[in-house]
């Protein structure tokens, strides 16, 4: 199939168009494109377009991508790469798609070229580095996932808790200011980069102090979770060789680089579930 481009001004148009409620079909009728293009567009917009409609969006596609599981295969493989453009625009890779939407690891990396072909879309930290803000915003994400988990029924990977879990991480860190921190990088709150640690959270019924860590050890770091003695928070390290270095209490470690009273307030608030996690 010949790879076909869109450029600035007809992008822009048909942005335009979608903002108007002009129909996927219609559009590709009148700039005489494919469907699929115009179809990636209305997702690369909305998914942009504020954080409230990119949650509600994704969530839509994973209620519609679970009522066809059990459809027929057309539908089934429709709903599943639906919901696959919009992994792929929110950073996750075509083996963490392929875990998500059950389409075969072939079609993943095929919509993954075909999405990035196209359109800008978030990378991803894999696996995370072991760098202070990185284990900062694993401990944040870490305190909603794990809650989330706790009021589930199974000990395996639910992506509508790791959506609502990295949704609610990136509202915190941009309310705290964190991505202002000497060292952020976007790909820290990517959703490919935090699904990844949530696939080593994926043990989630434990008590705190025992080691979490993913089968995967090529690719994904372990890592553990520990309740700091000092501050009370409950902050992700990294079981490395290098401990005096992986194994700090990143919030401590903050207060403490903190020279402004602005500063020591961002961390002496309780993190959202960060004790109902571990009852």
């Amino acid at each position: 199939m010949a790879e076909i481009k869109v450029d600035r001004t007809t992008a822009d148009r048909i942005s335009a168009m979608i903002r108007e409620g002009v129909r996927v079909d219609d559009i590709a009728e009148i700039e005489n494109i494919p469907k699929r293009l115009v179809s990636v567009l209305e997702h690369s917009i909305a998914l942009r377009e504020g954080e409230g409609t990119k949650l509600e969006r994704l969530m839509d596609l994973l209620k519609e991508n679970t009522l066809l599981s059990q459809s027929n295969i057309e539908l089934k493989d429709y709903a599943a790469k639906q919901l696959g453009k919009w992994l792929v625009q929110a950073g996750m890779q075509p083996g963490q798609i392929h875990i998500s939407t059950g389409l075969s690891i072939h079609k993943c990396r095929h919509l993954y070229q075909q999405v990035r072909a196209v359109f800008d879309t978030e990378e991803a930290f894999i696996p995370m580095p072991q760098t202070f803000i990185s284990r900062l915003v694993m401990s944040i994400f870490a305190s909603h996932y794990l809650y989330l988990q706790s009021q589930s029924d199974t000990r395996s990977i639910q992506l509508p808790n790791v959506v609502v879990a990295w949704s609610r991480t990136v509202d915190e860190v941009i309310n705290s200011r964190l991505d202002e921190l000497a060292g952020f990088d976007r790909k820290f709150i990517s959703l490919g980069s935090l699904f990844d640690t949530a696939r080593c959270l994926r043990e989630v019924q434990m008590r705190p102090g025992e080691k979490l860590s993913c089968t995967d050890g090529k690719r994904v770091r372990k890592i553990a979770r520990s309740r700091c003695e000092q501050c009370g928070s409950y902050y992700v390290w990294c079981v490395t060789a290098r401990r005096h270095k992986a194994s700090r209490c990143c919030f401590c470690e903050l207060l403490s680089e903190s020279t402004s009273d602005k500063g020591k307030k961002l961390m002496k608030r309780k993190l959202p579930g960060e004790t109902e996690a571990m009852q």
